[in-house]
């Protein structure tokens, strides 16, 4: 059986996974079956695919806790009621082409296989409650689906903010819960007077702190540099010593620099007192801590991380933190989720003070060049250009020369499909030549025509970026005649 947590925990389980990552629920209904809505969780990439993956276990807690009954996901004709025609219509479609098409077990999107694009019945389950009790959730538009004469009433709505919105039902749960043990007490004493439980004591906290962070501070005095420093945790937020090069959540110690890749002796020196403070944070309380710099390499070799250059250690060492502090909300430990998102952004910020990836695929090594007090400082950032896998080249490259001058409306569909239709013309080239130089799915370029990927997406920016730049179609790869 596994143990129950208590409203205050899972909202502060749902304010941690916010930090990480914001969600959005977007829903889509015909009007008459609501109850039957199509529910898609977005962002749908990189890290959220995790936070996804966070947020459906907490969701399985919230309906335990609530005693209701997960909700399957709707059969086609439960959320559009005239599916089956609507297919029947594609498949004489293609067989007055001379195709045969067969649709019968197609299924609208949003309703295919679950963590894909359906999300799973207790996360269904949770998301109707907000729907219903949330207000949150906001009407963002209503239309009209035309098929063989008849018009199909749509609605459609989200939750732009799902974690925080999650996180106050829990809150409000919480101060139900309490004010309805404290109307029993109240009944059964007959005096003002009560007095309340341990258990609600601590669930009283939990909704009176809020959103108040816990942040952490490591005192160097007196500790061997081969010991792990002293944690103190202090609640009321982020000290302001939080931030790149500022020492507040490290300890600065001797370390050979020969176990880190080349770089500057500045860029060295603070990433090996991150590595030092991620694997002291990492392993306090363990019965084998550690505290050197080389023991969060090894670490991250263990887990086949390419740490070869400066940039991939600092790439591999947000990966791997980003990965335990999912691992720590997963389990409830938020002190220890916060301190490791912490110690992630700083990996972050150190990379994006001295690197940098610009369009052409260069890696530019950067460092900040200081005014004179008193002066405005006007002249740009020294750069060395580091070509990827030589360090003495420069590869720098200069946009095609046929690229795009007078641009593409991509805000609308019709833009869209014009640009594609412009870019395969000019290049005499297929669509999915295209979408092999964007790194695409050919059915991602299409949802991009019609508009049907996130605003944030990556594909969606190297889709656009490869139209506007003109870049070079990619043909397909012809297989060898012995394969």
């Amino acid at each position: 059986m596994t143990h129950e947590r208590s409203w205050g925990q899972l909202a502060d389980e749902l304010e941690g996974l916010k930090a990480v990552e914001p969600l959005r629920a977007q829903w889509h209904a015909y009007v008459g079956s609501e109850n039957h809505g199509i529910w898609i969780l977005r962002p749908d990439r990189g890290r959220a695919e995790q936070v996804h993956a966070s947020f459906t276990l907490i969701a399985v807690h919230i309906i335990e806790k609530l005693g209701i009954p997960p909700i399957p996901v709707p059969k086609s004709v439960e959320h559009c009621p005239h599916w089956a025609e609507y297919c029947g219509a594609e498949e004489e479609i293609a067989r007055r082409a001379g195709r045969v098409r067969d649709l019968s077990d197609a299924v609208p999107y949003g309703l295919d296989t679950i963590d894909w694009d359906a999300v799973d019945p207790c996360t269904r389950a949770f998301l109707e409650v907000l729907r219903r009790e949330s207000r949150a959730f906001r009407i963002k538009s209503n239309g009209t689906e035309g098929f063989k004469g008849k018009t199909y009433p749509t609605v459609s709505g989200s939750i732009d903010d799902l974690c925080g919105a999650a996180a106050a039902y829990c809150k409000r749960r919480a101060r139900d819960e309490i004010g309805a043990h404290l109307g029993r007490r109240l009944e059964n004493d007959g005096t003002a007077a009560c007095s309340v439980d341990h258990g609600s004591e601590q669930a009283t906290a939990s909704v009176l702190q809020d959103t108040k962070l816990m942040s952490v501070e490591i005192d160097p005095s007196g500790v061997d540099p081969t010991d792990p420093p002293k944690i103190t945790f202090v609640l009321g937020g982020i000290p302001s010593s939080f931030k790149a090069g500022v020492p507040g959540l490290k300890q600065q110690f001797e370390f050979s620099s020969k176990a880190l890749p080349d770089g500057p002796d500045e860029l060295k020196r603070e990433v090996g007192n991150l590595a030092h403070t991620a694997i002291t944070a990492l392993t306090r309380g363990s019965s084998v801590p550690q505290s050197k710099p080389e023991d969060w390499l090894d670490r991250l070799k263990q887990f086949d991380y390419d740490i070869e250059s400066m940039e991939q250690l600092l790439i591999a060492s947000e990966q791997h933190l980003d990965a335990l502090v999912l691992n720590a909300l997963a389990v409830g430990n938020r002190e220890q989720s916060l301190l490791l998102k912490e110690i992630e952004t700083r990996f972050s910020e150190l990379r994006a003070q001295f690197f940098k990836l610009p369009d052409s695929g260069a890696h530019h090594l950067h460092e900040p060049v200081s005014s004179p007090a008193g002066t405005e400082e006007t002249s740009a950032p020294c750069e060395l250009v580091v070509a990827p896998g030589d360090p003495e080249k420069s590869n720098l490259t200069e946009p095609h020369p046929a690229a795009l001058s007078d641009g593409f409306d991509f805000a609308t569909e019709a833009g869209r499909i014009e640009a594609v239709a412009a870019y395969t013309k000019r290049w005499t080239c297929s669509e999915a030549s295209l979408a092999r130089t964007a790194r695409v799915d050919p059915g991602d370029l299409s949802k991009w025509k019609k508009d049907l990927l996130p605003t944030e997406s990556n594909k969606k920016r190297r889709i656009e970026d490869a139209i506007k730049n003109n870049e070079r179609p990619t043909p397909a790869t012809k297989k060898s005649p012995d394969s």
